[in-house]
């Protein structure tokens, strides 16, 4: 991880309950987020409407023949789990090396 990256993540994690990142029984780093920077508490539906309208680059290594290659695919939020499951399940064997959220034009 680069430091700008691993900077990014540190602040990320001090903004919110004060600094102290939780540990999922999973042994995952998180923090809870208990409302939005104005202090509202969050809507749920409004949240689930909202990650759809995000879009996902997600780059996987594909092995051909003797050599790699990198397959960019740009995935909407409504299909996300979709498009992970067969990664997940092992039906798919190529491999998920990043994802990259952005705003479509138009939403940033």
């Amino acid at each position: 991880m680069t430091d700008d990256n691993e900077t990014k993540i540190v602040k990320i994690f001090n903004k919110h309950n004060e600094g102290k990142m939780l540990q999922s029984d999973e042994g995952y780093g998180y923090v809870k987020i208990k409302h939005d920077n104005h202090g509202k508490k969050f809507d749920g539906n409004k949240l689930v409407e909202r990650s759809k309208s995000f879009h996902y680059i997600i780059r996987v290594m594909v092995k051909e023949e003797d050599s790699y290659h990198i397959y960019n695919y740009n995935v909407t939020g409504e299909k996300l789990m979709e498009f992970l499951l067969p990664y997940t399940t092992g039906e798919n064997s190529n491999k998920i090396i990043e994802i990259e959220k952005y705003y479509p034009h138009g939403l940033a």
